[in-house]
C-alpha cells in the first residue's frame, strides 16, 4: 500500500487520486485504503514540488515552510489513516509508463502553454492574474505552474512572498 502510494505520487497524483477514487465507488471496504492511497500520494505531491523548486530556483526559500507545514499536515494525516487500517494489500491499479513520449510532449505544450500564460498573467495583471492561472493548471497539473513560478521568481520578475503564495494555490486546487 505505501509502495502504491508513492509510485502514484511520483508519477500523477492526480491520475492517483482520480483511479483510487473511482475504485471506491461500489464498495465501502476499500474506502480508507484508497484514501490511505491517495494522502500517501499527495504527500510525495509536496516532496516533488519541493524538488521542483530547488532545482529551478534553489534562492527560493520562502516557498519551503507553506509547503513543509502541508507536508507535516499530510503526513500526520497519513499516519493516523495508517493506525486505523487493517493494511491488507488489496494490489496496485494498472498505471502507465510516465516516460512514453506523448506524456513527455504533452508535458512539454503544457509546460509552455502554462509559463507562456504564467508570463502574461504576471505582465498585465500581477500576482493576482497569476494565481487565476495557477488555480486553474492546478487541477490538471501542479509542476507546470511550480516550475514556471519558481522561474519568475529566480529572475526576479515575481517576488517570493508572492511566488509560494500562487504555489500554494496550485496544490490547493489540485489537490481538491
Amino acid at each position: 500500500m505505501l509502495l502504491g502510494g508513492i509510485l502514484g505520487g511520483v508519477i500523477s497524483s492526480t491520475a492517483t487520486t482520480m483511479t483510487y477514487a473511482r475504485r471506491s465507488k461500489g464498495t465501502d471496504a476499500t474506502i480508507p485504503q484508497n484514501a490511505l492511497l491517495i494522502l500517501i500520494a499527495w504527500t510525495v505531491l509536496y516532496v516533488r514540488v519541493f524538488l521542483e523548486i530547488m532545482v529551478v530556483a534553489p534562492q527560493f526559500q520562502d516557498a519551503f515552510a507553506p509547503i513543509g507545514i502541508m507536508f507535516l499536515a499530510s503526513v500526520l494525516s497519513a499516519a493516523w489513516l495508517w493506525r486505523g487500517s487493517d493494511k491488507s494489500h488489496r494490489g496496485m491499479p494498472q498505471q502507465n509508463n510516465p516516460t512514453e513520449l506523448r506524456t513527455a510532449l504533452l508535458f512539454g505544450l503544457l509546460y509552455s502553454g502554462i509559463l507562456l500564460a504564467a508570463a502574461f498573467s504576471q505582465e498585465y495583471f500581477g500576482s493576482k492574474g497569476l494565481t487565476v492561472v495557477a488555480i486553474l493548471s492546478g487541477v490538471t497539473d501542479v509542476d507546470a505552474i511550480t516550475l514556471s513560478t519558481a522561474r519568475l521568481v529566480e529572475t526576479g520578475k515575481l517576488l517570493p512572498k508572492d511566488g509560494w503564495s500562487v504555489i500554494v494555490s496550485a496544490i490547493m486546487s489540485n489537490i481538491f
